[in-house]
């Protein structure tokens, strides 16, 4: 009788010390579960704040570019008009040209009478001195040098008036030059300014691209944090995976999340190497063996059914063309 009353006291001993250490070690999982909580949403957090920055800063330099766009398009209309009265001067300076031309034939006609009235006049003095008898034929013949005389006025009235217009129409030629030079020089000007708009356009596009190349890293690196939030939420032990294929917990607590969006999201950011060892691990027998497992009954009562299930379908979704759709 005393050896069963010590028995049921020491029982009784081992059983509160054994409650106390579940009680310790079941606070100390909870504490480090909080700790790594809290550590992936203040990573969480911290990577959304950086997504948003980046968001701002690509949004700032697509209403840059938005802009000289604009002062581009201003800029070529400008080059368009300029090109428009660059053409029409050269139309009135062929005009020009046409006009000097006419008038120094005209000019060259007029030149052509010098001789014959030099002649003239000397064909009169010698009359002159040699018919002082014949005073009718002398008036008659000063009638006449009187009508040349008037012609010849008219003659030099008309050239001066010609070279009046010749030195206008030089002038206008000079002026005309003057404002094709300057219009030439603005058109040079418009063109480097394209010139400059269009490096500045390229470099642009090419700190656009950097800025979503990194708003697209860090869309990876938020898609690897929720995964790995995802996978916190496998509460399974070694022990509740069947004994035939406990040697693949690692790869369940890695893989087997049961949110899809999550699972896409990490299979999708998986790197080689870890494809290599998921596809070794998992072999034609270790695949056949789980999904015959998961078709029990006992499987359904096990509270790791939905981990090696999602961990199934991530191979699925990792390897579609391999052996887990055969």
């Amino acid at each position: 009788m005393e050896k069963v009353v010590l028995m049921t006291e020491n029982y009784e001993d081992e059983r509160e010390k054994f409650a106390r250490r579940a009680d310790r070690s079941w606070f100390i999982y909870f504490m480090w579960s909080l700790i790594a909580a809290t550590v992936f949403l203040t990573m969480l957090f911290w990577v959304r704040s950086q997504f948003a920055d980046v968001k701002s800063e690509l949004k700032g330099r697509q209403a840059a570019l938005d802009s000289l766009k604009t002062q581009y398009d201003s800029l070529h209309v400008v080059y368009d008009s300029l090109r428009v009265r660059s053409q029409n001067y050269e139309g009135r300076m062929t005009e020009l040209d046409s006009t000097m031309r006419f008038s120094k034939g005209e000019i060259a006609r007029l030149n052509e009478f010098k001789p014959q009235l030099t002649m003239i006049n000397v064909s009169i003095d010698t009359i002159l001195a040699r018919t002082n008898v014949q005073e009718a034929r002398i008036s008659s013949l000063d009638e006449q040098v009187g009508s040349i005389g008037q012609r010849v006025d008219e003659c030099n009235t008309l050239l001066n008036e010609l070279q009046g217009q010749y030195a206008a129409i030089q002038n206008t030629e000079s002026t005309f030059r003057a404002s094709t030079s300057a219009i030439r020089q603005s058109l040079q000007v418009v063109e480097n300014s394209h010139g400059q708009l269009k490096k500045t356009n390229d470099s642009l596009a090419g700190q656009l691209k950097s800025t979503q190349k990194r708003a697209d890293t860090l869309g990876r690196k938020l898609d690897i944090v929720m995964a790995a939030l995802k996978r916190q939420e496998i509460n399974i032990e070694r022990d509740d995976i069947d004994k035939d294929f406990r040697d693949l917990y690692p790869y369940v607590r890695k893989w087997g999340i049961v949110d899809s969006v999550a699972r896409r999201m990490l299979v999708s950011n998986a790197t080689e190497t870890e494809q290599t060892e998921f596809k070794q691990a998992l072999s034609q027998q270790v695949y056949d063996k789980i999904q015959k497992w998961l078709d029990s009954n006992d499987a359904k009562e096990s509270a790791a059914f939905p981990f090696i299930e999602g961990m199934l379908i991530s191979f699925k979704e990792m390897f579609p063309d391999s052996l887990g759709n055969q």
